[in-house]
């Protein structure tokens, strides 16, 4: 990421964790106009629902094979205002 152009930079597609959130701040802060994409297990659609709702909730989130994509955001924490100011979308 760090050695694309501008031109090469329109799209940023990370895991969505609790510890991307920190991926989704360089990415902007390397090129603004990247559009940042959260993409997560079916079980677990955190990060969709939330900017769906457009706040925290709290969710029912089934077991994934990958621990660390799964599971709620813990309330009061820097995760979810990092999320909705720099993650335009998600997909499960």
């Amino acid at each position: 990421m760090l050695h694309l152009t501008p031109e090469e930079k329109e799209k940023g597609i990370i895991a969505a964790s609790s510890g991307n959130h920190g991926i989704a701040t360089l990415i902007k802060n390397i090129n603004p106009l990247t559009e940042v994409i959260g993409v997560q297990p079916v079980a677990s659609p955190v990060w969709y629902e939330f900017l769906k709702a457009g706040k925290l909730i709290e969710m029912k989130v089934k077991e994934t094979i990958c621990g660390g994509l799964s599971g709620n955001v813990e309330k009061g924490s820097i995760t979810f205002p990092i999320i909705q100011k720099y993650v335009r979308k998600s997909f499960w």
